[in-house]
């Protein structure tokens, strides 16, 4: 098994001024091994541009995540009772799945993964109920809409033409209402 980068063992302080520089894009290899230096950190030149190198490709990965959920996220808001609603849960679904195959892989599975994953997990069921709910109440809007549009039809026939037992019939059998 490799051993752990020597730039994730400095100092979260220190790490995190190297991520933020990483992030930024304003960097050399030896501006991070300086920066590194004059934190009171050291690290060779080489684990740095290792450390940067994966750096760029996490941060590569999350912006084409970004990207990828601003698509998602407006085609949702767009029709919230289509798929893309089942899609994105089931992708978090995929993605804790993920995180879980890794771990096994990788390394020992600390509690704090453990709670994370199960949290993760609670969260999706939650937002599968959250997406069920509001679909359910889509359909019970539309009901509602469509029995409202049916009546204000009814009215408008001549007196006598339906009675109330074909009225109620109608609207049973239609839209799973009474009036």
């Amino acid at each position: 098994m490799a051993r752990k980068s020597s730039i994730k063992q400095l100092d979260p302080k220190i790490r995190a001024e190297v991520d933020r520089l990483i992030d930024s894009g304003d960097y050399t290899i030896d501006g991070l091994v300086q920066t590194l230096k004059s934190m009171g950190g050291e690290a060779s030149r080489s684990a740095v541009g290792r450390y940067a190198r994966n750096a760029e490709k996490s941060l590569q990965l999350r912006r084409e995540a970004q990207e990828l959920s601003k698509v998602w996220i407006g085609k949702f808001n767009a029709d919230p009772n289509g798929d893309v609603a089942v899609l994105i849960t089931e992708m978090l679904r995929m993605l804790a799945f993920d995180q879980i195959n890794k771990r096994t892989d990788s390394a020992a599975t600390n509690s704090m993964d453990v709670m994370l994953l199960s949290k993760a997990f609670k969260d999706i069921a939650g937002a599968e109920k959250l997406t069920i709910d509001r679909i359910e109440r889509i359909k019970d809007i539309t009901r509602k809409e469509a029995a409202a549009d049916v009546k204000a039809a009814m009215a408008k026939l001549p007196t006598g033409s339906l009675s109330k037992a074909d009225e109620q019939m109608i609207l049973a059998s239609l839209l799973g209402v009474s009036k």
